[in-house]
């Protein structure tokens, strides 16, 4: 690349002693398809070539000042407005020199286009020849990287996907035991509660007891073992059953806090859960976060 970019300035050193004489077999007035688009298009055919004439001494300044970028373009618009085959080499040369491998190859096709027989012309097919190896292993690595990148959208929507299939089984496990420990909570605190009333009803018995104690004169000694067992038994059963009550609303509040779907940044949060082992026993906790 570097020997091509030095040989182009001598060539192109050399194109312009060419320049008078390619005039008289040059193809008059080809529009051919370049890249800029702000070229300029004098109306008549002596117009265009003098000022095809003036954009290749251009390409040669512009060359020489090694601005390759500029002259490019000259010696582009120059074939733009008569097709000489001297402008289509520099400008393949000059793109050549910018790495831009697909103008290059381009112009240098038109060259071989303008100078079949030239004796350069080998040379150039394999310049050609070159740039097209470049060319496909640049498509082969954007293709590479195009491929690579869909495999890591790919990859990334697939752990999407299954991320989002995990939070949605967690989800349906976490309203399970949700539901499971709201429904123990009712039944633990109806029992309760049922406990309770039961110990109002033996109270109750052990008051008409106690009645019947301090009828008979206070002398059956029976009467009063009955009444006293039936006081502890009925202290027994509030006890017991405020205790189970107690459990069952907690069970209800630690399910309700743990099933609310929205709170604030940095609000605590309690969430009960339930682990069974085996058929012969199991855990309950609370798990928490802020």
């Amino acid at each position: 690349m570097a020997r091509y970019c030095v040989l182009a300035v001598a060539a192109v050193l050399a194109s312009l002693l060419a320049w008078e004489s390619a005039r008289a077999q040059e193809t008059p007035a080809v529009r051919a398809p370049v890249e800029e688009s702000d070229c300029p298009t004098p109306a008549t055919a002596s117009a265009r070539r003098r000022e095809a004439g003036r954009l290749f001494a251009q390409g040669e300044r512009e060359t020489e000042a090694l601005r390759v970028a500029a002259a490019a373009r000259a010696f582009a618009c120059s074939y733009a407005l008569v097709a000489t085959a001297q402008a289509a080499y520099n400008a393949g040369v000059a793109y050549e020199c910018i790495d831009d491998a697909a103008r290059a190859r381009r112009w240098f096709l038109r060259y071989r286009e303008r100078a079949p027989e030239a004796e350069d012309g080998p040379e150039v097919d394999r310049r050609i020849a070159a740039l097209e190896r470049r060319l496909s292993e640049r498509q082969a690595r954007e293709q590479a990287a195009r491929d690579d990148e869909a495999r890591h959208a790919e990859a990334t929507r697939r752990a999407m996907a299954s991320r989002v299939a995990t939070m949605r089984a967690e989800r349906a496990r976490a309203e399970e035991t949700s539901q499971r420990l709201r429904l123990t909570g009712f039944i633990v605190g109806g029992t309760g509660v049922a406990t309770v009333l039961a110990g109002v009803v033996v109270y109750g018995v052990a008051d008409g007891v106690h009645d019947d104690f301090l009828a008979s004169g206070r002398t059956d000694s029976a009467l009063a073992r009955r009444g006293e067992a039936l006081d502890a038994a009925a202290s027994s059963l509030w006890i017991t059953g405020g205790a189970v009550t107690l459990a069952g609303g907690a069970l209800t509040l630690f399910e309700w806090l743990g099933r609310s779907p929205e709170r604030p940044p940095g609000a605590a949060r309690l969430a009960p859960y339930v682990s069974l082992r085996g058929q012969a026993g199991g855990e309950f906790g609370l798990r928490g976060g802020f």
